[in-house]
């Protein structure tokens, strides 16, 4: 029966995994078809895109895309310090800042601001989104896909060679759906109805996974 609960919970945490990642992704998509030249999640490709700009002198592109870094940088901090106390409020803590900070892109957004002051906070959001679900819970939240995609490759490899693999390829191949999927949504959302209404998804959800992360528990007690 225990381990039977165990797999459940499991199962439950890499679920709630994916459904996070996907909401990433969503983000990043909807930040960027608001700028287009900056990622708020992915930052390999904001750090190959600021060394171009560094080389290139184009002052624009690297005030935007250093800021954003930054701020992805600075989000990760906030998570890490919030979700690292003891105690059964650590992951309201992580989703409330993480819906705060999609808040107020989401009014800036709706304020028409320069899309230099919006990036910033969805980044600082992404940042903090990745310690809403920490691996010492048995999941682990990601705002980019290159690791999942390796380890998926690494698995079909094992596969091909007759020496297994599957359960490699079936837990990153869903994350990585789920990736793409959620980017899919947010782009197609973000284009047809508007950034606006693709920040006000992701800023719902969260804040709605912050309430039922404060309330579950006590209500199993």
């Amino acid at each position: 029966m225990a381990e039977q609960e165990s797999a459940g919970r499991a199962g439950r945490q890499a679920g709630l995994a994916v459904l996070l990642t996907g909401m990433a992704a969503w983000v990043d998509a909807a930040g960027f078809l608001l700028a287009g030249d900056a990622f708020v999640s992915f930052m390999s490709g904001n750090n190959t895109e600021l060394a171009s700009s560094v080389a290139q002198g184009a002052w624009p592109g690297i005030l935007l895309v250093g800021s954003v870094v930054l701020a992805f940088l600075a989000g990760v901090v906030l998570g890490e310090c919030l979700s690292r106390p003891a105690g059964g409020w650590r992951q309201p803590r992580v989703y409330l800042a993480d819906a705060l900070l999609l808040c107020l892109a989401l009014a800036g957004s709706l304020a028409a601001w320069p899309a230099g002051a919006v990036l910033p906070l969805l980044a600082a959001a992404m940042g903090v989104h990745n310690a809403s679900l920490h691996p010492q819970r048995g999941a682990a939240v990601r705002t980019y896909i290159t690791g999942t995609i390796v380890q998926f490759g690494r698995g079909l490899a094992l596969f091909l060679m007759g020496r297994g693999g599957t359960a490699e390829m079936r837990e990153n191949g869903t994350v990585w759906a789920g990736f793409v999927c959620g980017a899919l949504a947010g782009g197609m959302v973000a284009l047809h109805v508007g950034v606006a209404a693709a920040l006000l998804v992701p800023a719902l959800f969260t804040a709605g996974m912050g309430i039922a992360s404060a309330v579950w528990p006590r209500r199993r007690g």
